[in-house]
């Protein structure tokens, strides 16, 4: 786990993708490991290699639905209405 994190910390993009293979081999659902490292491995994924990007990309996407609320079942939006007459100040 310690190689693992040091892996993680690595800003060379050449290194996230084969981190990443790693760690979804060895712990793939330990996703505290990846919480400090999220918006990195974002904002490096346009620079990562084609096979990295798929790594980088299928982790993310695993980390997103188990860590992220889904935001329509919090609220109940009510149903789509022009906004411009819904506005209070449209009739002014």
């Amino acid at each position: 786990m310690e190689v693992l994190e040091t892996l993680l910390k690595d800003r060379a993009t050449m290194v996230l993708g084969s981190a990443l293979w790693a760690f979804n081999e060895i712990c793939p659902d330990r996703f505290d490991l990846l919480h400090p490292h999220f918006r990195k491995l974002c904002r490096l994924l346009a620079d990562t290699d084609e096979w990295g990007q798929i790594v980088v990309l299928n982790t993310l996407t695993r980390y997103a639905r188990t860590q992220f609320v889904n935001p329509d079942r919090e609220v109940k939006l009510p149903p789509k209405q022009n906004f411009l007459l819904a506005s209070p100040n449209f009739n002014q």
